[in-house]
This record gives C-alpha cells, sequence and structure tokens, in this order.
C-alpha cells in the first residue's frame, strides 16, 4: 500500500525530473548517479546539479527508490508507482484523442514545446492561409496543424537529412567590427540555409514526443522548412513545425566553408 499523500503522488505525475528517474530505473533496473542525471538533461537546464539532487532525495526519502552501492533501484513501493505512471500516460493518450483537433490540440503542444526547450511560444493561435500556427517570440520558428491537404503545401518535398552539411556563411551583423560568421545547415538541392540549433531542438522533441521528424522544403523558391512527425499525404492528427530559411546575399556564397568532421 502506497502511504504517499495525494499531492505527492500528483507532484510525482507532474514533475518531469521525478518522472524520468522513475522511468529510467523501471526500465534498466539499476543506474548510477550519472546516467540518472544524464537521462534528465533534456528538461529546462538546471543550474546546476542541486536541483535535480533535491528531486532525487525526496524519491529515496519516500522510500520509491533505494540506494546500494553507486547504483539506485526502485523500491517495491517504487515499481507500484512506476505502474501508476505508465497507467496514467496510456489513459492521457487515450483522452488526447479525443481532445486532439484545432485549437485545443496546437496550444497543448505548444505548451510542451516550451516547457521542455524554454522557447518562448505565443498563446495565440494564427491564420496563414488557411494553416492554424502558433509561432514563437521572435517570429522564427512556428507550431502548425495540417489537418488536411493545403495547395501551398504542393511545392514541398521531403529532404535526405543525410545530405546536409554544416557550413559557415558571414552574417550582416558585425562582432568587434567584423562580420559574424554564421553556422548554417545546407542542401545541395536547395538555396537557403537552415539553423542547425532550432533543427536540433525540433527534431529532438518530435523524435522523443511523435516517433520520427522528416524535414520537407520548397526546392523553386525561399520559404519556411517545414519538420513533421508523419510523411506528406498522412498528416493528419500529426505535429509539424516550420522553420524560418536564412538567406544570404548571393557574393557571399564564395565564401562558404565546409566544416570538417575531425
Amino acid at each position: 500500500m502506497i502511504d504517499l499523500r495525494k499531492k505527492d503522488i500528483f507532484s510525482l505525475i507532474t514533475n518531469p525530473t521525478r518522472n524520468i528517474i522513475i522511468t529510467r530505473l523501471d526500465e534498466a533496473e539499476k543506474a548510477a548517479y550519472s546516467d540518472l542525471l544524464d537521462s534528465t538533461d533534456y528538461i529546462l537546464p538546471l543550474n546546476s546539479t542541486g536541483n535535480f539532487n533535491y528531486h532525487l532525495n525526496f524519491l529515496l526519502k519516500n522510500s520509491i527508490i533505494t540506494k546500494e552501492g553507486i547504483v539506485y533501484k526502485l523500491t517495491e513501493k517504487g515499481r507500484e508507482i512506476s505502474k501508476y505512471l505508465k497507467d496514467i500516460d496510456e489513459k492521457w493518450k487515450e483522452l488526447e484523442k479525443i481532445l486532439r483537433g484545432g485549437k485545443m490540440s496546437i496550444l497543448n503542444i505548444a505548451e510542451q514545446f516550451e516547457e521542455e526547450t524554454g522557447i518562448i511560444m505565443d498563446k495565440e493561435v494564427s491564420d496563414f492561409q488557411g494553416i492554424e500556427i502558433i509561432m514563437d517570440e521572435n517570429k522564427i520558428l512556428g507550431i502548425m496543424t495540417l489537418d488536411k491537404e493545403h495547395e501551398i503545401l504542393d511545392t514541398y518535398e521531403q529532404l535526405n537529412v543525410t545530405d546536409f552539411k554544416i557550413i559557415r556563411k558571414i552574417g550582416s551583423k558585425k562582432v568587434d567590427k567584423k562580420n559574424q560568421i554564421i553556422s548554417v545547415l545546407h542542401h545541395p538541392e536547395i538555396e537557403y540555409y537552415l539553423s542547425p540549433k532550432l533543427y536540433g531542438i525540433v527534431q529532438d522533441f518530435l523524435e522523443r514526443n511523435h516517433g520520427d521528424s522528416l524535414i520537407y522544403a520548397n526546392k523553386i523558391t525561399p520559404a519556411p522548412f517545414i519538420i513533421s512527425s508523419k510523411k506528406i499525404g498522412e498528416w493528419r492528427e500529426n505535429c509539424s513545425f516550420v522553420i524560418a530559411p536564412s538567406i544570404f546575399d548571393k557574393p557571399l556564397k564564395d565564401k562558404d566553408q565546409n566544416i570538417k568532421n575531425e
């Protein structure tokens, strides 16, 4: 019988750090401190290990996990709670299907994305040529719903991720009287560029929460990149992002420098 107070049980569900520690120990049976810390890295950046240690000690103090030598394990109580968390997750997935669609779905995704990445998203849904979209505060990255085919997407084609290369470009801003050097992702079939940082964040979010990430672009003219969890034609009930392209003056193309992998 679990003797935690009701609010403590709810805190396990809502607190991602505790949730991940329990899930990790359920999957691996045992894990060292460093392994558990690494497992929580993608959550909002920790200012120090103090935040992580607080949650780890909470689980130890309440006999949800135990420490044996240098490794941690779930107690019997911990295994009960892990099963409870799994049941809650399955029930949420069923409920989400009922709630999915339109503004509720896209707002929920935007809220989750902001919580996990720290990127501030607008709280209002905008309409872009019949597509509902929520942009970040810098208007560079957006989340959109693609529950049906849109004419604007007919010009998009899927790109092979392995064809991208990181190159350095000279930007318009100057740092210490020198032109700023920017690292971008370049694909041989298109004439504009993608932010490695934003693509990495979106790719990680999609693959952790939706299983896959596919990238699309308009090969004819500069247009926002689309990173989606599903293929074109299968976009119903998916999660899709747009990332504004990076565009440079043509004379600067001669100054590209491939970054060699060492």
